[in-house]
């Protein structure tokens, strides 16, 4: 019954799950255009969020996957050296898809040849990121549960799709 909640829970739509990759690994020659990090929220429609500084106004935009990614908004957050401003930029993944990497990179939008680093991510990593990070912690049970199921519901339709 317990994974039958899971799985239901997770056919509605889910909230975001709060682990965040930080740019701070790398370091940034020019943080316009650069992804400053990315975290990949839960709900039925997989996607992987991006995040690029917003810096000096300069207009920029996501490719991921080969395609221009969908520009969804502004955050501003605290993350420890002030307060910033981000670009969010969504790439929508089927849920066959969530083992698969995405390459994305940011782009100048004034001079399409000035790219950022690319870098590879999966929605399988983030999951396995956050099991690992979280499985030891009895306040996240029931957010790890959810995590392992949404996996097993990806590599399930996985199966079923190329089958």
């Amino acid at each position: 019954m317990k994974k039958i909640a899971l799985l239901l829970l997770l056919a509605i739509c889910i909230s975001v799950l709060g682990i965040t990759v930080s740019s701070a690994e790398t370091a940034a020659t020019d943080p316009a255009l650069e992804i400053a990090f990315y975290t990949v929220p839960m709900r039925a429609s997989v996607s992987i969020l991006y995040a690029v500084e917003k810096y000096n106004d300069r207009d920029v935009y996501v490719v991921a996957d080969g395609k221009q990614a969908k520009f969804k908004g502004e955050l501003t957050q605290n993350l420890g050296g002030g307060e910033k401003t981000y670009l969010i930029y969504e790439c929508e993944l089927d849920a066959k898809d969530m083992s698969k990497d995405v390459t994305a990179y940011v782009v100048d939008a004034t001079d399409p040849n000035k790219t950022g680093t690319a870098i590879k991510y999966s929605v399988n990593t983030f999951l396995d990121s956050y099991i690992e990070r979280y499985e030891d912690d009895d306040t996240k049970t029931a957010y790890v549960d959810l995590v392992r199921a949404m996996k097993a519901y990806g590599e399930a339709i996985a199966t079923w799709r190329n089958s």
